[in-house]
């Protein structure tokens, strides 16, 4: 595989060169060249070679992927001014996702094609990416992606668990849930926690030195109980996990344990009239108030994603959630169906005064008229806010992914199942 910054890619001479080097696939970026002269070009090389490539704007982008038939496999996942995403899959090796970037430096470009490599699903399948950031000036200019972080930050990611830390998972329990195998109820560890921390803190202690759960953490009770009088099939039980606490406490610590992304604070400049939620993690809205957390997820496996929502009010309390699978892989498109049943379902419930937060920065700058908005969206941006007349007050927040990891989850579990969910009060047990 050769990824290459080429200019004059007409000259035949670089034709000759890829002949003679007996690659299997090569990438270009910024070949300065139309889609056709693009095809040209891999016509020029032989027969068995074929190629995708997307268009250069005038001077600037271009992209060309190419490929060997008889010793190469590609399927195209998505392709857009900025990237090409295939399926690569060389003789009989295992196949891979390749991403081919040149990244445009216009920001409503940028933060579309931020957004699309935000939500590929990478937990199964190598990832080569072969790309030109064109950062300006130094790191921010990557807004998006994977977060920068400071020395001291990666080093607070792996120090031992501090008392307070989990002292506040243990404050932030629910109340009146059922207990796991072990017995011991929330209310029991806050009850008696000057008299049980101490044994508790060494039990992280040996987690964090051994590597290993202490004997029956990990232990869980599952029971379906019948929906209905004659239950036939698994769709007629409802599935109730009941799990330790100690369990449920190391969680809530190990989910805490989220470093707030530099990049945040860094594209955020002051006196921009943005507002986000830039904590670590998700913050309750004032009394009143519900707030509406949304997210998208797509696969480069299939034509389908998935998108989500939950609502919570003042005391974090679920009030309503759900997650549906679409037959649109478009990060927007299922962004904009998530905003959009929010406004329906808020509509439905009589709730005024809603605030309905996104990791998708370009879709909440289009709804807050911040940014031109995508003809892929625009009728469903028209919808909402046709309905957001509605209400007395309704806010567009921009999230950082930390603080939205809930619906970040949901929509990537409801995608997997390839199937919709929906819960009331209480998280789902899956």
């Amino acid at each position: 595989m050769l990824g290459a910054f080429v200019e004059g890619l007409h000259k035949n001479i670089y034709a000759l060169t890829c002949l003679n080097i007996l690659l299997a696939c090569f990438f270009l970026q910024e070949t300065h060249l139309s889609e056709v002269n693009s095809l040209d070009f891999v016509r020029s090389l032989g027969r068995d070679w074929e190629g995708i490539s997307v268009s250069s704007n005038g001077a600037s982008g271009g992209l060309l992927l190419v490929w060997r038939i008889a010793l190469v496999k590609v399927h195209v996942v998505s392709k857009s001014a900025c990237i090409i995403n295939s399926i690569v899959q060389y003789l009989n090796n295992a196949p891979w996702l390749l991403s081919g970037i040149y990244a445009n430096t216009n920001p409503i470009i940028r933060n579309k094609f931020w957004n699309d490599i935000g939500a590929l699903d990478l937990n199964d399948i190598l990832w080569l990416m072969i790309s030109d950031f064109n950062c300006i000036t130094n790191e921010c200019d990557k807004f998006g992606g994977s977060s920068f972080i400071d020395q001291t930050a990666r080093d607070s990611l792996i120090v031992n668990f501090s008392s307070d830390e989990i002292a506040s998972a243990v404050k932030f329990l629910g109340s009146g849930k059922s207990p796991g195998p072990d017995g011991f109820t929330e209310e029991f560890f806050k009850t008696y926690w000057d008299i049980i921390s101490v044994n508790l803190h060494d039990a992280f202690k040996y987690f964090y030195d051994y590597e290993t759960l202490p004997v029956g953490w990990n232990d869980t009770c599952l029971v379906f109980i019948s929906k209905n009088n004659n239950p036939k099939t698994i769709k007629d039980y409802r599935l109730i996990v009941l799990r330790n606490v100690t369990y449920r406490i190391l969680a809530k610590v190990l989910a805490v344990i989220a470093i707030t992304a530099d990049y945040a604070d860094n594209s955020i400049s002051e006196g921009n009239k943005y507002d986000i939620n830039s904590g670590n993690n998700w913050s309750p809205p004032p009394k009143g108030i519900f707030k509406w957390n949304v997210d998208a997820s797509i696969s480069t496996h299939a034509d389908f994603g998935s998108y989500s929502v939950i609502c919570k009010n003042f005391k974090g309390e679920i009030v309503y959630a759900v997650a549906r699978i679409n037959h649109n892989n478009s990060v927007l498109v299922n962004e904009g169906l998530a905003v959009n049943l929010v406004m329906k379902n808020a509509a439905k419930l009589n709730m005024k005064h809603n605030i309905i937060e996104s990791d998708s920065k370009l879709f909440i700058d289009m709804c807050n008229n911040y940014s031109r908005i995508d003809w892929c969206v625009k009728n469903i941006i028209d919808d909402i806010k046709f309905i957001a007349g509605k209400f007395d007050n309704v806010t567009f927040k921009f999230a950082i992914r930390e603080a939205n990891k809930a619906v970040d989850w949901l929509a990537i579990q409801a995608r997997r199942l390839e199937r919709n969910l929906i819960w009331e009060e209480d998280w789902p047990l899956i």
